[in-house]
């Protein structure tokens, strides 16, 4: 995938925004985060909005169905209350596209924040897109905030983050339709800076190492990346609750665990519960998979999200960290992304 092609994609798009308001604790190079230090804190990621009875009535006058919606990320600053409801794209869209509907009824929502976010303050709908297609998608959203206002709708104010990767590093660049919204967010607007360095070393860490809602919108190498990234931090995190074992124990390894230390935490904020129990269950799967071998086949247990293993001696636990050291990480991501592992399998 081309630099310029990786700027379109969601899970690239997620972790760009996440590092303009969270800096985890890496080693790599990176500014201070710009829109953190202006009071941007993360609230939720593919969280359902809450949608009133007007909001409903709205939506209906809009001819749009009465399902709420989902965006991708929610950021709430912590010194105006303000919130920042983002939705990340590949690329702009018409005024006329089924893409369309779904912007229609964020910003009817939006306009509503107390409802939508359960939260008072002034909610902003920020698409979020490569840099190419920013203003084009910025126009779109405009027009279609004319439409409603002709309709006599309510509508949130839009904007738009463009993402580009140019020689020094990665950049956001953060426009705002015109009239209030630009004032707000005044201390955010404009270029910032997410991670520094030559073109080749612009991706960021990845918080959300994989997210299960985008998959199916990636590159299929881009996907692959993202799976083995995923699973090298799961057993990674594996081998760490086994080494710090003093045998005899039982070891119990429980999934939701493994994905929070795997995205910094950040999974703990994630809304959209069956993608990401899911999610849990194949991780749970594959560390099932990886140590029921050999001697150990037979002393290892699963039960929902939670594996465990019967660890009599050192020997034992010396093989437990030897299977998870030499398990490849390409064939478990395979696993780790068929849909089909069963719950039932899992012991529920």
């Amino acid at each position: 995938m081309s630099l310029h092609d990786l700027t379109k994609d969601p899970v690239f798009q997620v972790n760009a925004c996440l590092w303009l308001v969270l800096k985890p604790n890496s080693g790599q190079s990176n500014p201070e985060s710009s829109y953190g230090k202006a009071g941007y804190v993360v609230r939720a990621l593919a969280k359902k909005l809450g949608v009133s009875p007007a909001t409903r009535l709205s939506f209906k006058a809009a001819a749009l169905t009465p399902e709420p919606p989902v965006p991708d990320l929610l950021f709430r600053n912590a010194n105006d209350g303000h919130h920042l409801v983002l939705e990340c794209k590949a690329s702009g869209f018409t005024t006329s596209s089924s893409t369309a509907k779904q912007a229609r009824k964020i910003l009817i929502a939006c306009a509503d924040a107390d409802n939508a976010l359960g939260s008072p303050g002034e909610a902003f709908v920020v698409y979020v897109t490569s840099d190419d297609d920013a203003l084009w998608l910025l126009s779109t959203l405009e027009a279609l905030t004319e439409e409603l206002r002709v309709l006599e709708l309510p509508s949130a104010v839009p904007a738009v983050i463009g993402l580009t990767i140019e020689d020094d590093g990665l950049y956001a660049v953060l426009n705002v339709a015109r009239g209030a919204g630009e004032e707000k967010l005044g201390e955010i607007r404009g270029r910032r800076l997410i991670t520094e360095g030559n073109p080749d070393e612009a991706r960021p860490i990845y918080i959300i190492p994989y997210d299960p809602s985008a998959a199916e919108n990636q590159d299929a190498d881009e996907k692959d990346y993202c799976l083995r990234l995923l699973t090298e931090r799961v057993l990674i995190y594996c081998m760490h609750v086994i080494g710090l074992a003093v045998t005899p124990d039982c070891v119990y390894i429980d999934a939701t665990d493994a994905l929070k230390q795997a995205t910094f935490n950040v999974s703990t904020r994630w809304r959209d519960n069956s993608d990401v129990d899911a999610l849990r269950t194949r991780i749970a799967s594959i560390i099932f998979s990886t140590l029921n071998r050999g001697e150990l086949k037979g002393r290892v247990d699963r039960s929902g999200f939670v594996v465990s293993v019967d660890l009599d001696t050192k020997d034992e636990q010396e093989l437990a960290l030897s299977l998870l050291f030499k398990a490849q990480p390409s064939r478990l991501a395979e696993e780790l992304a068929n849909k089909q592992s069963s719950i039932v399998d899992l012991g529920f």
